[in-house]
Order: C-alpha cells, then sequence, then structure tokens
C-alpha cells in the first residue's frame, strides 16, 4: 500500500488550480483507465462545476501499450466530486486529505502579497509597481473606448475584446469560464444565458434561425448568447491578473 507524498500535485493553469487524473490514480492506487472511465461516464456531474478538459500526453518510454495517453485536469469541485465516487480505503482517505489541504495552501499563495523584508525589497517592488501602472494604463485606456459603445457581443468577439487588455482567452475558453462562474449552462449541445445573469444584466439572448434547404421554411436555432457591456466589464475585473506580482530580489 502507498502513501500519500507531501508534494506539491496541483497545477495553476489559465487562471485556474487543477489536478491531474493521472496524479489522482498514482495517489489512491486505481487504475487511470478506471478513473478516466468514472468521469466520462459521469461527465455531466463534472461538468456541472466547469468544462472537464481531456489532454493527451505521449506514454513514458517503455510503458506498456506505447502510444500516447489522454488524461483529465480537473479542478477542485471536479477533483472532490471524483474521490468520492471511489471506494473509502485508507490510501483514498489520507489522500482526500492531502488533496484540501494542497488547494487550500495553493489559494492561500496565490492570494497573499508578498511583503517586502528590507528597504532595498520596498525599493524594488515601488519600481515594479510604477513599470506597472505604465504598462496597464494604455490597455485601461483601450478599455475604456472599446466598451464605450452600446450594445452586446458574441462571445467570440468577447474573447478577442478581453485579449486585448491582456486576458488570454478565446472563445472556447470564455464559454468554458462563464460556465464555471454560473453565467451559462448548457442543454442539448448548446449554451444558453442562466435567466439571474440576464436579470442582472450580464447577458442577453440574439434569436437565430436558419431557412430549410427543402421547404424553405425558417427554422429556429438556439439563441445565440450574447455578452453585454456590463458583462465585459466585469469579467475583465474578474478575469484580469494583478497589476503587480512582485517578485523576490536578489543582492
Amino acid at each position: 500500500m502507498s502513501e500519500v507524498q507531501t508534494i506539491n500535485i496541483i497545477e495553476h493553469a489559465d487562471g485556474e488550480l487543477r489536478v491531474s487524473s493521472l496524479i489522482i490514480a498514482g495517489r489512491t492506487d486505481t487504475q487511470h483507465a478506471s478513473v478516466l472511465r468514472v468521469i466520462r461516464d459521469n461527465l455531466g456531474d463534472f461538468e456541472a462545476f466547469g468544462l472537464v478538459g481531456f489532454e493527451i500526453a505521449p506514454r513514458m518510454p517503455g510503458q506498456h501499450g506505447g502510444g500516447d495517453t489522454t488524461y483529465a485536469l480537473l479542478n477542485e469541485q471536479q477533483a472532490t466530486l471524483l474521490v468520492t465516487f471511489m471506494r473509502n480505503s485508507d490510501v483514498v482517505r489520507a489522500f482526500k486529505v492531502e488533496l484540501v489541504k494542497q488547494f487550500y495552501a495553493m489559494r492561500q499563495a496565490l492570494a497573499a502579497p508578498a511583503v517586502p523584508t528590507s528597504f532595498a525589497e520596498a525599493l524594488a517592488l515601488a519600481a515594479n509597481q510604477a513599470r506597472a501602472l505604465e504598462i496597464a494604463q494604455p490597455k485601461a485606456d483601450a478599455w475604456d473606448d472599446l466598451v464605450s459603445a452600446s450594445g452586446s457581443y458574441a462571445v467570440a468577439d468577447a474573447a478577442k475584446m478581453l485579449c486585448q487588455v491582456g486576458i488570454k482567452t478565446g472563445r472556447d475558453r470564455l464559454f468554458a469560464y462563464l460556465h464555471s462562474i454560473g453565467w451559462i449552462y448548457r442543454r442539448r449541445d448548446n449554451w444558453h444565458a442562466l435567466q439571474s445573469a440576464v436579470d442582472a444584466g450580464r447577458l442577453n439572448h440574439k434569436p437565430q434561425y436558419h431557412d430549410h434547404p427543402d421547404s424553405g421554411k425558417h427554422v429556429i436555432d438556439a439563441p445565440q448568447v450574447r455578452v453585454t457591456i456590463k458583462g465585459l466589464n466585469e469579467l475583465r475585473i474578474l478575469m484580469l491578473p494583478a497589476i503587480v506580482t512582485p517578485q523576490a530580489v536578489t543582492t
């Protein structure tokens, strides 16, 4: 029986803390294929907490079977849900505790600002802040220009606007983020705005239709989710990284 090792198992990518299904399988003495089967068989439950990201990585040299391996990257809620599906052995219980500890520690580390411990570090931090503000100001001015109009934007266009102010996103990644913060939901492979997001003025719907190729009649399609100016401003605040990331100073 293996023991849970207290090394960092959480990664910070695309603004979210995630853990690999490969790590979960290894730390719970479970076949990775079985872990993936649980995720895929209950995908709807997992995606209630955001889209599940599946990745492909080269299989380790000499590993049985050869070829590439598919794994899932799970956020904190998805990882917690996954371990609830597992039999509560000593190894699984120990891993649950370690998983909670590491997600908490990573959140604390990301939230805690670095405090200067010397006059030299304080000067360096002030210089970093000044440089960051010089860089951020043109982006802020550009954002004001972008959202000075009225109306709403398709999610793909909203993603492009957010990219112009330094937020790394795209159409699919923005859909996934909107889902993770509870603004949209998926039904029959189409995204829909939650009524609460519409009522709050963050999103709206644009009716869509197409002409039937045989009858020529209008066929109603799923409405298009669109982001309002208010929604864009809120997304910018939620997604924009901190202006200053203090770095250690070596003397």
